[in-house]
């Protein structure tokens, strides 16, 4: 069975849902940690400091050993009081929510990055012109094969979009902003890659997150 691997923001209305929703999200991680052998990772981060792009914003960053993992999961009470929630209109945007099977050639997770005290965690949105999300999706490869010879890049995972082949995201995790700007964002690869899609690119967004409660990483039973 494939492991499953789940991306999920929420934009709740106010601060009062704000704190309800994350107070259901810091008990769904407890948990997740203590007695869901096959959660992998369930971390909950929110925006960094100055970060102006989704303030209000919650992310949830999940893996799962296969879909029964997930299926015991969702079935946590916590999990339960946040559907309902989100039926109840507690959320001010629509949530995204992107789900993939890993793809080990481009995804990964170092152990180190559990001992990190606070790891940093990079999402980049890349838009591409009608057509040309393939070929940027192709061009990556090479990054990802990089990133994994460098020992500050802790962890990736490449998300497509259901509803728009031309919208990649890109979840990594690094030891600080520093390595992330200075070493992996300077990289020949990266680089490279830049210079090879920069006539089909459509824009980039960049949210920059700070976990706040769960996991990245959990040793396989």
């Amino acid at each position: 069975m494939a492991r499953v691997s789940i991306f999920f923001r929420l934009t709740p209305k106010n601060q009062e849902l704000n704190d309800a929703l994350l107070k259901n999200l810091v008990s769904a991680a407890d948990i997740a940690s203590k007695d869901e052998p096959k959660t992998f990772k369930y971390s909950i981060a929110v925006p960094r400091e100055g970060n102006t792009a989704d303030p209000r914003s919650i992310y949830v960053i999940e893996e799962y050993a296969d879909e029964s993992g997930f299926e015991l999961h969702a079935q946590q009470p916590d999990v339960q009081s946040i559907l309902q929630k989100m039926r109840d209109g507690a959320l001010a945007d629509e949530p995204l929510a992107l789900v993939l099977g890993i793809d080990d050639d481009f995804g990964f997770t170092r152990p180190e990055v559990a001992q990190l005290p606070d790891p940093f965690i990079a999402v980049t949105e890349l838009f591409y012109k009608p057509g040309t999300g393939a070929e940027a999706l192709r061009n990556l490869k090479a990054v990802s094969a990089a990133s994994k010879q460098e020992s500050g890049t802790l962890s990736l995972a490449l998300y497509t979009d259901p509803n728009d082949a031309d919208k990649l995201r890109i979840v990594g995790v690094y030891e600080s902003q520093d390595y992330w700007i200075n070493v992996h964002g300077k990289s020949k690869e990266v680089q490279e890659f830049q210079a090879t899609t920069s006539d089909i690119s459509a824009g980039v967004k960049v949210h920059l997150l700070k976990p706040i409660a769960g996991f990245l990483y959990k040793a396989k039973a």
